[in-house]
Parts: structure tokens; C-alpha cells; sequence
């Protein structure tokens, strides 16, 4: 995957007998890469001695004593057929100093491109004459030769508990590639994906570029600094790199999958966390397929009510709820909650947590009656077993709490959120998402009460923290906006309404798209707010554009869509 910049040169158009080219991106920047070939060479006849030695102690033992004020690529293209040892480098090479050479050698070679010349720091820099570059350097004519390069290849470490000889590369531009460099690991890496999928999935989740570590902590802030400048900030980062390592696990997991016995696929967890991921990136019919060929199967060899089928009994239940089938999950949660407290007990985590799951689509079903008592249960039942202040104890106050707030019973919700509230302070701290959805759910209880003073502290303190934590355009943080922004319009407070609102209409279109419905409320929020300060003509402009919206999404009859006519 090329990045922006100058076109590069022809991987063939090495340095012959040590002709000198000037850097294309500043006279002090090593331009040479070294080919396939000449790690090859590098490595023969010194395979035991590298064995185990990092690349930066490969540097200090074999590199340095042997290139004076000289780099290796520089030395390489003055021997007799040295253009195909060494040439204008046409990949830049990221990577760690304290991965093992090997390592690194093996990912690279793996890539089979025996006409590109990798720009590597241990082969391309003089490394006995280097010294300490200017931040500014680092910024500017590194940056914009690496840039010029056209293509960086990522080697990156372990994804795999305990299996450090992984390693991937990762071609970095507008469009990020996973590619799968096992080695010799590669059956042991299918082994970790059948039996500890949800462990990788979850360290992968894990990924955050504010964490991200660097050798001097100048080279580590000015990084930060550049991430943060750039459009969507560490957040974007975060999410393009999670989206892509999510489709390289999800591929590697079909293949796990594929490469099952017929017998073995069905019953195999990996086909039920392979659903799940599927769901999670709303790839719902290839996961509704997964699912129901393993209720199918479990059905036959296990029975209806055995734990293995209830398992993937009620992932099929979140599925369909997903997919909108309120009614046909809700009946198959029913099924799976009668098995679940046959085999388990009416206590059990398990148990508890398909409660409310149940519960909150018997509300949405407006069944309020049986969605309470169900909601009672669950939080009596995860204050005993788990304790007052557990995140699943908060889940089960805010829920009921909504449940309340919903039904018009105030004061019974608030106490249930400022529990949950206090609750969350007392176990979490900052901007913690459990903390930030107590203060939200709060801010509308008030809201209601007509307590606008603490409802409006609460919303900026969500809003701030939402910033922070998941970047301007994301959907948490515009709901936060477009909340904010109704209640200081219901105070009149119009000016600074109609700048959040505008901010909430602008990246729903942009994030959400010109149909979705939050962004539809945010256009006719917008339009009320600009009616309320006598710009009739821009304000009708914007509920036509709403009422066409949800009469195209919702309906001429829903109530949305009525509201507005």
C-alpha cells in the first residue's frame, strides 16, 4: 500500500560502485535500503551467533566493529555487484529495537520482494557516526523522506499470549493490511484461535496509540503531538487500526474455522466467538448463518437444554435483537432463561445477566410489568452475589433506573442513578465509561425534574470526558452534544444551543450519514432552536430536510415523523 508522496524510484535502480545520490528529501538522510540478498548474506554463516540477540545488540557486536563512518547499505553498493545489494530504499522498515534480529530478518524475507531495497536503521544509518538529531529533523527531513519512500512495512510484535516469535507486517497508507507472518508458529497460533479466541480478541481491543512507548521521551511526545494535530486525532487512529486488526482476526478465524473437521466445526467454540465478532462489526448474516448451524448441530448432539446449546441459544437471541426481531428474541431469551436456571440456579452470573438482557427487551416490547420485576431480580440478585458496587450491579441500577425514568417514576429513578453514580466514583475514577453513562442517565433524570443547574454540570462533564475519551465525531460524544444543547435551549441560552447543535447536525451527517435518525433529531433540534431566535428561513429549511428524512425512514404516520409536520 503506497502512501502519499513522490512516486519512488524502480526497485532495480541501485547504487553502482558506490556512486553517490543525494537524498531526495534533505542532503543528511540515508537514502539506501539493502535487498533480500543482502540479509541473507548477512545472515549466513552466523546463525548461532545471532540466535537470541536483539537487533540493537546485533548492532553494538557485529554491525558497528566492521562499517568505521560508513553505513552497511553504503559499503554494500561500492562492492563489485553491489546494486543488487544496495539501492534507493523503496520501503521504510518500522520496527523495535528489541525484537530479536531473526526475527525480523525471517518477517522480512517472508514478504518474498527480492527487488525492493528496505530501508532498515541498523543497516542504512552510519551508525558509528550517528548522532543526536534536533526534534525539528525528526519532523521535517525524516518524516518527508519516509513519506517520499512511498511505503512503510510495520513488523509488529506478538498478538498471541506467550508466542513472542509472531510477527505481522503491516503495509501503512490509506488503507491498512494485516498479513498473517507466523513462521514456524503458525499451528500454534491456529491452536491459540480454537481455544482462547475471546483472549486475542480482547488484547487486539486493547490497542491505544496513547500508550504507545518510545526510546526518548521527546521522540514519544512529539509523536503524541503529530497523532493529536492529525484529522480524528488518537481516537481515528485507534479506530482505523482496531477496524483493520479486526478484519485480519476475523479472517484468520475463518480459515481456523475452514480448516475444521465437518464434525468438529459446529460444536467448536471458535465458530461461537467467531459469530460474536461477526455481530460486533455488523457483519450480521455470515454470524446468523455461524450461529445456526451450531444450535443445529448442538440441538442434535447435545439436546435442547444443555449448557453448550444454551450458549449458542442465546447468542443467537442477541443476534436477532440485533437484526431488530425484538419479538422472536425475546421468546428465545425466555427459552434460554427457563435452561439456564435448571442447570445453574437463579443466581448464577449467567443467569443474572440474561435477566436483563430479557428485561430490556420486555420494555422495549412495552411490557413495563414484567420488564421491572425481571429487572428487580437481577440487581437483587448481583448485589448478593457479586457486591453493590460491580460494574454488573451498575449495569442493573441503570437499567432499572431507565426502565423508571421512562415510566415517569422520577424520584425512584434518581435515587437508582445517583447509586449507580456514587458507586462507579467509589470503584473507577476520571472519565471512566461506566462513570460518564451514571452521569448521562442522571443529567436526563433531572432534565425531567426540571432540575436544569446539576442536569446541565452533568451533560458538560459527559461531554468533556466523551471528548476525551472517544474524539468529537464519535456517536456517544454527538448524543452528549445534542442533549446539552436541548437543555440549555429549553433555558434559553439559544447562542450557545445553536453552536453545539450545529456541531452535533455536522458530524451526524458526516459520522451517522444524512438519514440516521439521530441525525434527523439533531436537524429538527437545530431547526427549533434557530425558530426560537427568528431565522425562520433557515430553520425551515432544515425541518424539511428532517420531515423528508423521517418520512422516507420512518414513515408519513410515526409519531417522529407527525411531530414535524
Amino acid at each position: 500500500v503506497e502512501t502519499d508522496g513522490e512516486e519512488p524510484k524502480a526497485s532495480g535502480e541501485g547504487l553502482a560502485g558506490g556512486e553517490v545520490v543525494a537524498a531526495r528529501a534533505g542532503e543528511d538522510f540515508p537514502e539506501l535500503g539493502v535487498s533480500a540478498a543482502f540479509l541473507r548474506r548477512f545472515v549466513a554463516g552466523r546463525e548461532e551467533e545471532l540466535v537470541g540477540r536483539t537487533t540493537a545488540e546485533v548492532c553494538e557486536a557485529l554491525v558497528k566493529p566492521v562499517t568505521g563512518a560508513s553505513s552497511a547499505a553504503e559499503l554494500a553498493a561500492g562492492e563489485e555487484g553491489g546494486s543488487m545489494l544496495a539501492g534507493v530504499a523503496t520501503a521504510f522498515v518500522s520496527h523495535a529495537w528489541r525484537y530479536t534480529f531473526l526475527d525480523l530478518v525471517g518477517t522480512l524475507l517472508e514478504l518474498g520482494e527480492e527487488d525492493c531495497f528496505f530501508w532498515i536503521d541498523i543497516f542504512s544509518v552510519p551508525q558509528n557516526a550517528s548522532v543526536d538529531r534536533q526534534q525539528d529533523w525528526w519532523s521535517t527531513t525524516f518524516r518527508d523522506a519516509v513519506g517520499r519512500i512511498g511505503r512503510t512495512v510495520l513488523v509488529l510484535s506478538s498478538v498471541a499470549k506467550s508466542r513472542t516469535t509472531y510477527q505481522g507486517v503491516v503495509p501503512v497508507g490509506n488503507t491498512l493490511n494485516l498479513y498473517d507472518r507466523l513462521e514456524a508458529r503458525e499451528a500454534a497460533f491456529q491452536e491459540a484461535l480454537l481455544d482462547d479466541f475471546d483472549s486475542i480478541a480482547n488484547s487486539l481491543a486493547g490497542v491505544d496509540v496513547r500508550m504507545a512507548e518510545a526510546h526518548h521521551a521527546a521522540d514519544r511526545e512529539m509523536i503524541l503531538n503529530a497523532v493529536e494535530a492529525a484529522e480524528g486525532g488518537s481516537h481515528g487512529i485507534n479506530e482505523t487500526v482496531l477496524a483493520n486488526l479486526r478484519s485480519w482476526l476475523v479472517e484468520s478465524g475463518r480459515k481456523a474455522l475452514s480448516d475444521l473437521p465437518e464434525e468438529e466445526r459446529a460444536v467448536s467454540e471458535l465458530q461461537n466467538h467467531l459469530a460474536v465478532l461477526l455481530n460486533d462489526l455488523g457483519m450480521l448474516a455470515e454470524a446468523h448463518e455461524l450461529i445456526r448451524e451450531a444450535v443445529t448441530a448442538r440441538n442434535v448432539i447435545f439436546g435442547e437444554d444443555d449448557p453448550r446449546t444454551l450458549a449458542v441459544r442465546n447468542q443467537l437471541a442477541i443476534l436477532l435483537q440485533a437484526q431488530g426481531k425484538v419479538k422472536e428474541a425475546a421468546l428465545l431469551f425466555q427459552e434460554v432463561l427457563g435452561g439456564m436456571k435448571t442447570h445453574f440456579g437463579d443466581k448464577d452470573p449467567q443467569t443474572l445477566g440474561l435477566m436483563n438482557n430479557l428485561a430490556i427487551l420486555l420494555g422495549v416490547l412495552n411490557e413495563p410489568v414484567q420488564a421491572e420485576a425481571l429487572q428487580r431480580e437481577a440487581l437483587v440478585g448481583k448485589r448478593e452475589q457479586l457486591g453493590d458496587t460491580h460494574q454488573e450491579t451498575l449495569d442493573s441500577l441503570i437499567n432499572l433506573g431507565t426502565l423508571l425514568w421512562r415510566q415517569g417514576r422520577l424520584p425512584e429513578a434518581e435515587q437508582l442513578m445517583r447509586e449507580a453514580l456514587t458507586g462507579a466514583r467509589k470503584e473507577m475514577s476520571g472519565s471512566h465509561p461506566t462513570i460518564l453513562s451514571c452521569l448521562f442517565n442522571l443529567a436526563n433524570v433531572l432534565k425531567a425534574q426540571d432540575k436544569p443547574q446539576e442536569a446541565e454540570s452533568h451533560y458538560r462533564e459527559v461531554l468533556a470526558g466523551r471528548r476525551e475519551q472517544l474524539g468529537n465525531s464519535h456517536p456517544d460524544t454527538l448524543a452528549a452534544l445534542l442533549n446539552l444543547a436541548g437543555l440549555l435551549s429549553d433555558q434559553d441560552k439559544l447562542e450557545e444551543a445553536e453552536f453545539l447543535c450545529h456541531e452535533a447536525v455536522v458530524g451526524g451527517r458526516e459520522q451517522l450519514g444524512e438519514r440516521h435518525p439521530d441525525t434527523l433529531n439533531a436537524l429538527a433540534m437545530m431547526a427549533n432552536i434557530l425558530r426560537a431566535q427568528g431565522k425562520r428561513e433557515e430553520a425551515e429549511a432544515l425541518y424539511r430536510e428532517a420531515l423528508a428524512g423521517r418520512r422516507k425512514e420512518l414513515g408519513d404516520t410515526h409519531a417522529d415523523t407527525l411531530d414535524l409536520v
